[in-house]
């Protein structure tokens, strides 16, 4: 049984979700890169608010 994740994990992309998901029950938000615009930042702040959110990016 997979751990559940409550917060919402912001990643660049979809190799990060799918790598995510097979370890982990969770919900993710793709950036579609490492720059993020005001549209993601707006997006991720209600994501924030509603559930917490985790930021795991590349270095």
């Amino acid at each position: 049984m997979k751990e559940k994740i409550s917060q919402v994990i912001v990643v660049e992309g979809r190799d990060d979700t799918v790598n995510l998901k097979r370890y982990f029950d969770v919900e993710t938000y793709e950036t579609r890169g490492s720059a993020i615009n005001d549209q993601d930042i707006e997006r991720i702040q209600r994501l924030h608010q509603r559930h917490g959110v985790i930021v795991f990016t590349d270095p």
